[in-house]
């Protein structure tokens, strides 16, 4: 049994607050350098905000079962804070060398399986602390003063912690800090929390060796750095609030890699020749060209050997110039200084919405699909603005990698879903096959002939010097056979990729995979089978088997709300998450602020009403079928934002209330899911004793949601059908609660 030792409790609502900040603050970092490791994946937002709320969730289970069975809850909480210290910088340095421990080259593709280890290991020993820390002070305010309230003030408490952790994250902490220097000043501020739940010479210097450790650690860490880009160079790393950006050398060349993923390699002569001189060949006479994606490395060089012209270069991040013209040699940097370039600093779907120039050609330096990021710019709504910023003669060219003489049916899917998307636009599209399937669109009838002899007459006509497109390689490039056979394929029905449904990420998921496993990549592919009919049936399987086990135990039915609020809540937060890349495309800027208007929400949640009679045992079936009704208006809320940005010309004005509209929703759900928690609490009346349980069911639903909406639901059926099926599911909980 407890004594009732005597605690402070301004030091018990202190640590609330502290853990709620060192966990928001920690979770952000491991989302950063995980989008690293993943190459910016955006798969591992969900991977990593599943396991880390599984983890939460056994800690808090562990921390409650465990503590009840002693007296000094400050000797936990001291020494919890005290490992906390030196476990944050330890597990941040193993995340950033995670690929040499499967022996992956930088930039070298990285498995499912391994992302789902990584984010597994990564989260594991923080989360389960963090979860650990939340039942210790839930604990610390029962033996402080007995009363039922301090488990809602502490579950506020940490919950405004995490919000002022995501707003200043955003707002600050993004401009001037790298994810090594946060975790540095969270690990002191770790160890100032286990001074304040002790004194001794042991905790002092346990301080004292920190500090040195991480002095250490800090002056070598361009030392470490270099290593994981081991056999290659790395120049300089620079942080900007787009991601990480990381420029490295080897044997006289240079590349750029964005959050991990290669932006731009100097010196691949062949890939810059193919992504600019088929599209201003076959236009004859280009004038106004637009260029986005990565124009340095050479495309840019490429395009200006057309002599009397104008160049648009889009370019979302400055940073990624600012690094190329101090570090690139000048004959890949002269050219922005060139009249005829006009260099222009904004996410390139959003200018095409606002410009109202028209384009002779438009050629896009982009990487495959790999990430929703990069899939905004392969989507239908994509080509429609395209076809907007053309000139009525204009040409559109781009390329995705496949192979030169056989499609596999993965990149069969793959090619067939951009093609699909083109056609719905665009009746003049012709595709190069090869190492990179190069598409060449024109706005209207075609306005040349498609030959490899008119190419090589207009390069002898133009006199532009080339090395690879020459008489001697186009022929083989334009072999009707191999054009033919790709052609067959592009023709069969298949899958249309959208903003809404980015089918063709998934689609190269199933590639990425099959290289490391081809039934794995099989089977990604083969969830395009899935619709929303076959989804909506599991669920109303599983919800009448919860509707008989109810009869035995009528608690069921309201713990179980709390595990759905849980689910709904990560799901809707997955879906804002890419939602926002879809529309704005960095979120790895808002990640921190999307995360600290959530927690607002389950502040003014948790807290508003806890005088308030009519939340009270008595109404809470009423409270509960209220509170879902609100649910299922949160379902049709966000495919209205989502569908409100479609065709939208993007003036300030509009992108600021899409903006706060998304915010707005992530409020919302913090504000149910607060709710929820509390009204449970109420109608179970002690307090205390289900707190620590139902947080836990909470964050196993959380958990569950973030991987489940990541992994399988946004891929599969896309943001608005996953916003329908939530919506269906609210309506399962509300027939429930009827019947109850």
């Amino acid at each position: 049994m407890h004594s009732r030792r005597s605690f402070n409790i301004k030091s018990i609502f202190f640590t609330a607050f502290g853990i709620g900040v060192i966990s928001t603050l920690t979770q952000i970092i491991i989302l950063r350098e995980c989008n690293k490791v993943f190459a910016g994946n955006e798969i591992g937002y969900a991977l990593v905000l599943g396991f880390w709320l599984f983890w939460v969730s056994l800690g808090a289970g562990a921390g409650r079962w465990l503590v009840l069975r002693d007296e000094d809850v400050s000797v936990y909480l001291r020494y919890s804070f005290l490992l906390l210290s030196i476990v944050l910088p330890a597990v941040v340095f193993l995340g950033r060398h995670a690929r040499s421990f499967f022996r992956l080259y930088p930039g070298e593709l990285i498995g499912v399986l391994q992302m789902v280890e990584i984010a597994f290991a990564i989260t594991a020993v923080l989360g389960f602390i963090a979860g650990w820390l939340f039942s210790l002070c839930c604990l610390a305010g029962k033996i402080a003063k007995n009363e039922t309230e301090h488990a809602r003030s502490i579950y506020n408490l940490e919950s405004i912690g995490s919000t002022v952790a995501g707003v200043i994250f955003s707002f600050g902490l993004v401009y001037f800090f790298a994810n090594l220097q946060l975790i540095v000043i969270l690990a002191l501020l770790a160890w100032g929390m286990g001074c304040l739940w002790g004194e001794n010479k042991v905790i002092f210097l346990w301080g004292m060796c920190l500090f040195v450790g991480l002095l250490v650690y800090l002056c070598f860490e361009r030392m470490d750095e270099q290593t994981q880009w081991l056999p290659m160079t790395l120049i300089e790393t620079k942080s900007s609030p787009y991601g990480e950006l990381n420029l490295v050398g080897s044997r006289g060349e240079y590349s750029l890699f964005e959050n991990g993923l290669l932006g731009f390699t100097t010196g691949d002569v062949l890939s810059a020749e193919e992504t600019v001189h088929y599209a201003m060949l076959w236009h004859t006479e280009p004038k106004k060209v637009l260029v986005l994606g990565s124009g340095l490395g050479g495309v840019l060089n490429e395009v200006l050997k057309y002599g009397d012209i104008s160049v648009d270069y889009v370019e979302l991040d400055p940073q990624s110039i600012i690094l190329s013209q101090k570090h690139l040699p000048k004959k890949y940097t002269e050219v922005l200084k060139d009249s005829r370039v006009n260099v222009i600093y904004a996410d390139g779907r959003n200018f095409l919405k606002r410009s109202k120039n028209k384009y002779d050609v438009v050629i896009l330096a982009a990487s495959d699909p790999k990430t929703l990021l990069l899939n905004r710019y392969y989507t239908k709504e994509f080509f429609r603005e395209v076809g907007q910023a053309l000139a009525d003669n204009g040409v559109f060219s781009f390329s995705v990698s496949s192979s030169e003489n056989y499609v596999n049916s993965e990149n069969k899917y793959l090619l067939k879903s951009i093609y699909g998307a083109l056609r719905v636009y665009f009746k003049t599209v012709h595709s190069l096959p090869g190492e990179r399937h190069i598409f060449l669109v024109a706005k209207g009838k075609d306005i040349g002939q498609w030959s490899s002899e008119f190419f090589e007459e207009q390069i002898r006509t133009k006199g532009i010097n080339t090395q690879f497109i020459t008489a001697g390689y186009l022929p083989d490039r334009f072999d009707k056979a191999r054009i033919a056979a790709v052609e067959k394929i592009l023709f069969e029905p298949g899958q249309i990729n959208s903003d809404e449904r980015p089918i063709a990420f998934l689609f190269d998921m199933g590639i990425w995979a099959s290289r490391f496993n081809n039934k794995f990549g099989v089977w990604i592919t083969s969830l395009q089978k899935i619709y929303f009919g076959q989804v909506a049936g599991v669920l109303l399987f599983l919800f009448i088997i919860l509707g008989i086990l109810a009869k035995f135990n009528k608690n069921l039915i309201y713990d179980s709300t709390v595990f759905w609020a849980g689910f709904l809540s990560m799901v809707y937060q997955v879906l804002i998450i890419l939602a926002f890349q879809s529309i704005f495309g960095y979120v790895y800027q808002m990640i921190g602020l999307i995360i600290a208007f959530f927690m607002l929400g389950l502040v003014i949640g948790s807290g508003t009403f806890k005088n308030n009679r009519v939340f009270s045992v008595e109404n809470s079936r009423r409270n509960f079928i209220v509170i879902q009704m609100l649910w299922l208006i949160c379902s049709g809320f966000l495919p209205f934002i989502f569908w409100g940005f479609r065709g939208t010309v993007v003036m300030p004005l509009v992108a600021n209330i899409l903006f706060a509209g998304l915010m707005f929703l992530a409020f919302i759900i913090g504000v149910l899911v607060g709710l929820q928690y509390v009204l449970t609490l109420v109608m179970r009346q002690s307090q205390v004793n289900v707190a620590g349980n139902l947080y836990a069911v909470d964050v196993i639903g959380a958990a569950l949601g973030a991987l489940t909406a990541g992994i399988f639901l946004v891929p599969v059926l896309g943001i608005t059908q996953t916003s329908w099926l939530c919506g269906f599911l609210n309506i399962l909980v509300i027939l429930l609660l009827l019947r109850s």
